[in-house]
């Protein structure tokens, strides 16, 4: 099944947007067997008419499509209009169409006959997964992201030189899918170094990272993509989540407040966003921006929502998309997080 996405560049195309739509509302119900449309991005090229409100309502109108609407305050022209349409895509297959719908057919004819000339991309969403014996727990952690619905991803895993069976079982898989990039670090450097080289590889727009020992629910990067390419104010979404024993049964749920008011509210009570759960927009913020602190041995999870908290919002979405194991080796690093937030609250409070 390949997922495409229409991109539709509008300049003052205020009087013949109703005949975009009706044309859209045919052709979703007619797409060539194999091809399903996940999107359909309008980017208001500087309209000066009401373009704008014009899509707006219509999007309204029609619940039923997958709109999304970029906008733009000054004119691009059409070739980088379309370009930052791409950019916001969730689909490797991109069609850019007129607004009139007249190359559709065209369009499509490439898209079902001749694949090899699609636009390809870079994946959206790099997911950085660092591990040290882990054999356990690996197998199903790799699993829980490569049965995701959005598809649009790599998956970098950092091997810190694991004693057990880890390695081999990551080359397993590494060999089977395309989307894995799999490091192997020559000794044990932490888990910190480790995440940054990791990073230097990343060549997506959005970031997360997931715990070797951790669980996505199947429709987690989906959620927390669309949100973040809705809300432009947003640097990092993440959701609530389940804390699991090491049989990876339920031991508590985790109620993490969702909007940015309250995260930076209770920032001084106790962690309001953790990093496994988080999805950062990369290009939101700062090119030399320090994700973590690399001299400590923990990842502190309290200190770069405080970071990125300086750049935009940071929110949690409302639903449970992971499940938190607590017991495990490369976990425990979990006491240091808690040993350090408390110095960290003390240190912020210094400098108010």
């Amino acid at each position: 099944m390949r997922t495409i996405s229409f991109i539709i560049p509008c300049h003052n195309e205020e009087k013949r947007l109703n005949k975009t739509f009706a044309a859209l509302r045919l052709v979703q119900g007619e797409l060539p067997r194999g091809i399903r449309l996940a999107e359909v991005i309008f980017v208001d090229d500087g309209s000066t008419d009401k373009t704008f409100p014009k899509l707006s309502t219509l999007a309204q109108e029609n619940s039923s499509l997958p709109v999304s609407i970029v906008s733009y305050k000054k004119r691009l022209g059409k070739d980088k209009a379309a370009r930052e349409g791409i950019k916001h895509s969730v689909s490797k297959f991109n069609l850019i169409l007129k607004p009139d719908m007249s190359n559709l057919k065209k369009e499509l004819a490439k898209l079902y006959h001749k694949p090899k000339r699609l636009r390809r991309k870079p994946p959206l969403v790099s997911v950085i997964m660092p591990v040290y014996n882990s054999q356990e727990y690996i197998d199903k952690a790799v699993q829980s992201v490569l049965s995701q619905t959005f598809k649009d991803f790599e998956l970098i895993i950092v091997d810190d030189h694991s004693a057990d069976k880890s390695w081999n079982i990551i080359k397993r898989y590494a060999r089977k899918s395309k989307k894995i990039k799999s490091l192997r670090n020559r000794k044990k450097i932490g888990l910190p170094i480790s995440v940054k080289r990791a990073l230097e590889k990343a060549r997506g727009d959005y970031i997360t990272k997931i715990e070797s020992d951790d669980l996505c629910y199947k429709t987690r990067f989906e959620k927390q993509v669309r949100y973040l390419n809705k809300n432009r104010r947003t640097v990092a979404v993440g959701t609530q989540y389940l804390f699991i024993n090491e049989r990876g049964r339920k031991v508590n749920k985790k109620v993490s407040p969702p909007l940015f008011e309250r995260i930076n509210q209770y920032i001084y009570r106790f962690l309001p966003v953790q990093q496994p759960a988080l999805m950062i927009a990369k290009k939101r913020l700062p090119r030399n921006f320090d994700f973590y602190n690399y001299d400590t041995d923990s990842l502190e999870d309290t200190e770069l929502v405080y970071k990125l908290s300086k750049y935009g919002e940071v929110e949690n979405l409302p639903y449970t998309l992971l499940r938190y194991r607590l017991d495990n080796d490369y976990s425990l690093l979990e006491t240091l997080r808690k040993i350090y937030f408390l110095f960290f609250v003390s240190r912020i409070k210094e400098t108010i």
